[in-house]
């Protein structure tokens, strides 16, 4: 199988791209990777460091384990610096409704399909500070109506 022909324009670029080649490494860099590849890249621990090094690391892992299994001091209910977030309100808001027409099911029976656009909206405040959290959520509805014959 041939590749294709190449307008003209095309062919002289991608002759120019074929002719290019990476600039050679200096003779610098050749020598110094050279050098560092054939040194070792670790230096060899004794054979009792060994031991030592596996105790360190198992009580390292024995101290991050009590550490992420520990739970977090709870606040005491004192504490007025912590937000005490209360439902301020929500709403629901339809922006939207298309209808998808008509679509045939499993079963073969007709169906009309239709989508409602939702956004729904959460208030949360903190009556201490004034502080106003809103969360809107985008939501979609799809229903299928049968269609029934006359």
């Amino acid at each position: 199988m041939n590749a294709p022909e190449l307008p003209p324009d095309l062919a002289e670029l991608e002759a120019r791209l074929r002719a290019l080649a990476p600039a050679p490494a200096p003779r610098a860099l050749e020598q110094a990777t050279a050098t560092r590849l054939q040194r070792p890249a670790v230096a060899a621990f004794p054979r009792r460091s060994h031991y030592a090094l596996g105790g360190l690391l198992a009580a390292a892992a024995a101290v991050a384990l009590l550490v992420s299994v520990a739970p977090p001091p709870a606040p005491s209910p004192a504490d007025s610096s912590l937000p005490r977030w209360t439902r301020a309100g929500s709403e629901t808001q339809e922006v939207g409704e298309s209808d998808d027409g008509l679509v045939v099911s499993a079963d073969g029976s007709w169906l009309r399909r239709v989508r409602l656009d939702y956004v729904d909206t959460v208030r949360w405040a903190d009556p201490a500070t004034g502080a106003q959290l809103v969360v809107t959520t985008p939501r979609q509805e799809i229903f299928v109506e049968p269609i029934r014959p006359f």
